[in-house]
């Protein structure tokens, strides 16, 4: 389902669910739970994707956000609970602040993560993708993490400018 400029008091997105939520702002007055998919384009990232006048907005265990944002630079909204997050379209999706992805983090076709200063991104269960299109751009003292590294090699997709993938593995 695609929605622009929708306003409701309450809105569910269900498990296997997508919903567009692109163009302009979508106000929502109660809450917001989004257990499937929610796609966005816009600059202002799922801040201004679904609006919450009290800022409730949940997201559930299974739930992604896919920022896809085309021409102008799209914000990665602060926040501990994100379950998995797809990245792609050509503009940079700069972190606003620390960002937990508690599933996996995608990165996609020409999807780019920008870091500055001491921000920080954890995400628990793994990146997959990378290549010189697709990475974390880092500069500053911030942080990527990726939880629960074991024998096996682990790559982490970053850069400053360039794509200069890092792999490691804990060998004990």
């Amino acid at each position: 389902v695609d929605i622009n400029g929708f306003s409701a008091d309450t809105l569910i997105v269900e498990e296997g669910a997508l919903l567009d939520a692109s163009g302009s702002r979508n106000s929502i007055g109660r809450a917001a739970v989004i257990n499937g998919t929610l796609r966005t384009s816009v600059s202002a990232g799922l801040d201004y994707a679904i609006y919450m006048y009290n800022n409730n907005v949940t997201l559930g265990p299974n739930s992604t956000i896919r920022f896809y944002g085309g021409s102008s630079q799209q914000r990665f909204s602060t926040r501990d609970d994100y379950a998995n997050v797809e990245i792609s379209g050509p503009s940079e999706k700069r972190l606003n602040g620390n960002v937990t992805v508690n599933g996996t983090l995608h990165l996609l076709d020409s999807g780019r993560v920008v870091m500055f200063g001491d921000d920080s991104l954890v995400v628990k269960k793994g990146i997959t993708g990378g290549s010189a299109t697709s990475y974390i751009s880092t500069s500053g003292t911030g942080t990527v993490t990726i939880n629960n590294i074991g024998n096996s090699p682990v790559i982490f997709p970053v850069g400053d400018r360039l794509y200069s993938p890092v792999t490691i593995s804990n060998a004990g």
